[in-house]
């Protein structure tokens, strides 16, 4: 079958760059601190500690307020503040943060953001969704049903908004999907995911690992932090067995993922099965990345940035 493309052409190097190298032996040992934390007690909280430190070193950007969309509070970023011409009647990105459903902010995410929904000359809400374990599934899920309900209220026609998800944000927008097209709601324009974690079993990201060593994500902490948000619902429910959803209905959908990543097994079956059900989805394995390169001043997070700003900004025809 013919790969789904965007815009016609990849931009995946054939080999990673020097630079992208430097930054995978540097963040390496990411993954024996993750095989060492727990997402519950001292651990999570200082997982979570670290996090925020991270978030709060950043300003926000020009533009950055606290919102709600369907009783669900969040960051709102008004690229009218900082990107000429924006238009919020042009649509919204409603981004979903990552964090393995325990220890993630929108202010993480908010200068990725901020630089997609410039771009794209459109606003972006980043949801504050409730986060394991003490609020376990389907709390998230929930939240993020009903911010996006709350845009379709606020008049944000559902082709205009752009659905993006990082990370486990990328598992509760694909789990999205499946709750709207349950619901019969209307699908979003478009769909970024990057380095969804998806198969909540993380059997396919074990099988993945196997064949190449993820050096910077641990599987077992990824097992650890999706039993936690699942709180003793099977992994076989609808609206948690993302991959075993009704695709039909799915919109255009552009996935990231590095090379290197144990999620990217996850990120080649959603491809196959959103395809065999007739819905376009280009999948993008960039080689010797790790998760999240996207945030780094590489060639790599330079490039694929650029090419899911342009998804972003011009949802393809299908």
């Amino acid at each position: 079958m013919t790969e789904y493309t965007v815009f016609g052409s990849s931009p995946v190097p054939a080999t990673p760059s020097p630079e992208s190298a430097r930054i995978v032996k540097r963040m390496s040992g990411n993954r024996k601190l993750q095989d060492r934390t727990r997402p519950q007690g001292l651990s999570l909280r200082l997982n979570r500690l670290a996090i925020q430190v991270f978030g709060n070193a950043w300003r926000s950007p020009k533009g950055a307020r606290e919102a709600r969309y369907g009783g669900v509070s969040g960051r709102y970023v008004s690229t009218s503040d900082s990107a000429p011409g924006a238009d919020a009647a042009r649509g919204v990105l409603l981004w979903l943060h990552g964090g393995a459903f325990v220890a993630g902010t929108p202010r993480m995410d908010q200068h990725l953001v901020a630089g997609f929904g410039a771009a794209a000359g459109i606003p972006a809400f980043v949801p504050r969704y409730r986060r394991a374990p003490e609020h376990p599934f389907p709390a998230a899920a929930d939240d993020v049903l009903a911010a996006y309900r709350g845009l379709l209220a606020a008049g944000f026609a559902a082709p205009s908004i752009r659905l993006a998800g990082m990370s486990a944000g990328g598992a509760l927008a694909a789990g999205l999907l499946g709750d709207l097209a349950r619901e019969g709601l209307p699908m979003p324009g478009t769909v970024l995911l990057l380095s969804p974690v998806l198969d909540l079993t993380t059997a396919t990201i074990r099988r993945t690992d196997a064949v190449t060593r993820d050096p910077f994500i641990s599987p077992d902490f990824v097992e650890r932090t999706n039993l936690v948000y699942a709180g003793g619902t099977p992994f076989t429910h609808p609206r948690l067995d993302v991959l075993g959803a009704d695709m039909r209905s799915w919109p255009p959908t552009l996935v990231q993922t590095g090379g290197l990543e144990c999620v990217s097994g996850d990120a080649e079956l959603l491809g196959s099965r959103m395809r065999a059900a007739g819905a376009p989805c280009e999948v993008q394995l960039w080689p010797g990345q790790i998760h999240g390169f996207q945030f780094f001043k590489t060639p790599e997070g330079e490039a694929a940035t650029a090419y899911a700003t342009r998804f972003v900004a011009a949802p393809p025809v299908t």
